[in-house]
């Protein structure tokens, strides 16, 4: 093996997600500084709370704090096709329930209503 094969990211080095080129590169390889023309949209690789999420999830861009800059969560635990699908049956399934019982709710809420099925099945506790 050649020293490129083994490298490993030097201690405190931060990865970071560039929109622009939809991908990750850590500070230690000299980082975004040339695949693309805003660097300033470059987000810190930081993961949300599992805690806070209460589920698996695709990865996204969140502000740690209002008004801070958006960092980027790779997800956790998830096929983001499977996770959309799964979702989209879920939403699907409210509706026949509300036809049956003569019932309309927005679209929003329906979403709602699935978002919350599949947070109680996937964290029973």
């Amino acid at each position: 093996m050649t020293e490129e094969d083994t490298h490993v990211c030097k201690p405190g080095a931060t990865t970071y997600y560039c929109p622009t080129a939809d991908d990750t590169e850590s500070d230690c390889h000299g980082g975004f500084d040339t695949c693309c023309s805003a660097p300033d949209l470059h987000q810190q690789l930081i993961p949300c709370s599992l805690a806070f999420c209460r589920q698996a999830h695709p990865p996204h861009s969140w502000e740690p704090q209002p008004g801070v800059s958006p960092v980027r969560c790779e997800g956790f635990g998830i096929d983001v096709v499977a996770a959309a699908r799964r979702r989209a049956l879920a939403f699907n399934a409210v509706q026949p329930v509300l036809r049956k019982h003569d019932r309309h709710l927005p679209l929003t809420v329906r979403q709602e209503i699935a978002d919350a099925v599949l947070a109680a099945i996937d964290n029973p506790h």
